[in-house]
């Protein structure tokens, strides 16, 4: 009787642990690992129109982005920041042109 106890203790602790390592796989894996590949940076400087003496500057980017785990990925999900006299600012998107 006392094999039987042991046996079915045994199995439920596997059950029972190899539910929470895959509770722990999942939360690990759900978190993006992503791995970016500057290609090219193009910076622009045009005056401001409405403040002529202050410049206005633009940084186009491609970026390589790869998402080493299984979850999906957008570019939009993220922002970008540089860093300008020793403090990071964060970047604006500019989805389009306009005359």
């Amino acid at each position: 009787m006392s094999e039987q106890v042991t046996l079915s203790f045994l199995i439920g602790l596997a059950v029972g642990l190899s539910g929470w390592a895959s509770f722990v796989y999942n939360y690990i894996t759900g978190n993006p690992k992503i791995d970016c590949k500057i290609i090219n940076i193009i910076v622009g400087q045009m005056n401001n129109p409405e403040l002529s003496k202050k410049p206005l500057t633009s940084f186009m980017t491609y970026l390589y982005l790869v998402n080493k785990r299984k979850n999906t990925i957008h570019i939009l999900d993220y922002e970008m920041e540089a860093e300008k006299k020793g403090e990071f600012q964060r970047l604006f998107r500019v989805y389009g042109t306009s005359n």
